[in-house]
């Protein structure tokens, strides 16, 4: 599914010069989830990366295995522009949005959708970020999810 999500982006990448690029860890398990929510949730993330990346910019997508967490995870980390620590809490709440560097303005449901989705599939989203430095959002269920 990362590669998957990851194609979806490719062209979009290379037109915008961003580097693009996806690590599955070796060891990483099969989720027992429902693919479409997981599907939706990391195509979100992902177009949110897109829009405020710059040109030369980075967008990382890494699934692994947390051990001190006892968890499995999804990260998306970019070098965009980066969220405000005031507004984290907002971009959360249904139709916040901002029009990106790139003029993309999305509807504002992204992340809502994927907060919600993550709790009915038992995990959680966690999202930090840095002014001008970039943002992560990590996606992380419970290792017993797993089969």
């Amino acid at each position: 599914m990362i590669e998957e999500v990851t194609s979806l982006y490719t062209d979009m990448a290379k037109e915008r010069d961003i580097r693009l690029s996806a690590t599955v860890s070796e060891d990483f398990p099969k989720i027992n989830t429902i693919p479409r929510h997981l599907y939706r949730s990391l195509t979100n993330i992902l177009s949110n990366a897109m829009k405020f990346t710059p040109g030369g910019g980075t967008i990382e997508i890494n699934a692994d295995v947390d051990e001190s967490e006892d968890a499995v995870i999804f990260v998306v980390r970019d070098s965009g522009e980066g969220i405000p620590a005031e507004q984290i809490p907002h971009i959360l709440k249904p139709y916040k949005t901002t029009v990106s560097p790139h003029g993309d303005k999305g509807t504002g449901l992204g992340l809502s959708i994927v907060n919600q989705l993550m709790l009915e599939l038992g995990g959680k989203m966690e999202i930090t970020s840095r002014e001008h430095e970039g943002t992560t959002v990590t996606l992380r269920f419970p290792k017993n999810m797993t089969r």
